[in-house]
């Protein structure tokens, strides 16, 4: 079941095109990947994905419909944002409760359920010992926990991340995304993130999406997208491309950039 599919979608802020004649389907249990150079329109295509924003040209289809309420993307969509600026002074706990928000109908307290969900995860995503803590005052990798936290509390259909490791460290990047696939798993929980870690990128996913100057240079899976040629093309470097040796993944060691390589020959 196609639960995302863009359609010719094109979109601008006013000065040229941002994104250009989109088309892709992400299908329910899929755990997809965008990819793409700083600047390519992959924050601006999460922003259509969730409504956010509306294309110029195209139209975008969540679980089948084109015209979706509100509320029912509040509850079917969890949302991790590249950067949160929020400075309201609220605790670890009552951000990720809020989570749950958009499932409790109108009531304006939580359940019992509701924090025994929101218990779980903090301590999945190791921020239970932080709990009380107030938002604004964490570190930027302890807020993206948070934020991660925020969107699995809310118990989405579809989970939408934009670089969610980008201030994780090394253990909780590898923690992250095994959630992740685990969640993807045995929920069958729809991911697509956006993500500059190619090699993370094609471990965990079994789709990519390669964007260049706002259009879509390749798609497919790992084995097909993550190729010397597009990263030439995409990315300007030359790297050394093996499988992994543990999951068979395409592996990318980065050799150079197209402009050292050539002042080499």
């Amino acid at each position: 079941m196609k639960q995302i599919e863009l359609n010719n979608v094109s979109f601008s802020y006013g000065n040229g095109w941002v994104l250009e004649n989109i088309s892709f389907n992400v299908c329910k249990g899929d755990m997809a990947g965008i990819l793409g150079p700083n600047g390519c329109g992959k924050t601006t295509l999460l922003r259509l994905i969730y409504k956010a924003i509306k294309p110029l040209e195209g139209n975008i289809r969540l679980f089948g419909k084109e015209s979706i309420k509100r509320s029912e993307i509040s509850k079917k969509i969890g949302v991790v944002p590249q950067r949160d600026i929020s400075n309201i002074p609220f605790t670890v706990f009552e951000i990720v409760m809020m989570g749950r928000y958009p499932q409790t109908r109108g009531i304006s307290f939580e359940k019992k359920e509701d924090v025994e969900i929101v218990n779980k995860i903090m301590v999945l995503l190791d921020i239970s010992h932080f709990k009380e803590k107030y938002f604004n005052k964490l570190s930027g990798g302890e807020r993206q926990r948070v934020l991660i936290a925020r969107a699995i509390a809310q118990e989405p259909e579809i989970l939408l991340l934009d670089e969610p490791t980008s201030h994780l460290d090394l253990k909780h990047q590898l923690e992250c995304y095994r959630l992740l696939r685990k969640l993807n798993s045995e929920r069958n929980l729809t991911v697509l993130i956006v993500s500059h870690d190619l090699n993370i990128a094609s471990e965990y996913c079994n789709q990519l999406i390669l964007f260049r100057n706002g259009a879509i240079h390749d798609k497919g899976t790992p084995d097909k997208v993550i190729t010397n040629d597009n990263l030439k093309k995409v990315y300007e470097i030359d790297a050394f491309i093996d499988s992994n040796p543990f999951s068979s993944k395409p592996r990318i060691t980065i050799i150079g950039n197209n402009k050292t390589l050539n002042k080499n020959t």
